[in-house]
């Protein structure tokens, strides 16, 4: 599966096209992939242009290194919150789950 090509590089994840297909790999491998709030902002973006796609059948989603995801850090940063909750609806076909709340 290593001939997927990079369509878009997000500052923690990547976006490879290949054919009908669409691969997302969570790419913060130093903490296990762990969730921040750029990570659920560029997850978001990469799950809406992969679904906006409409040569797109098939959506992989992976992780980089040793783990596909170590979970959420979770830090009270009011500045970090309001900024994301402007990107927090869910798009036609994402389930309310994959959008964090504020």
């Amino acid at each position: 599966m290593d001939d997927y090509e990079l369509a878009h590089e997000y500052e923690t994840i990547n976006l490879y096209r290949r054919g009908a297909a669409a691969k997302i790999e969570l790419n913060r491998p130093e903490t296990r992939n762990a969730w921040n709030t750029q990570f659920s902002v560029d997850l978001l973006d990469a799950v809406r242009a992969a679904g906006d796609d409409p040569g797109v059948r098939a959506v992989l989603v992976t992780g980089a290194g040793k783990a596909f995801s170590s979970g959420a850090i979770h830090r009270r940063n009011p500045a970090a919150r309001s900024r994301f909750s402007a990107a927090s609806s869910a798009p036609a076909g994402v389930s309310q789950s994959m959008c964090p709340r504020a």
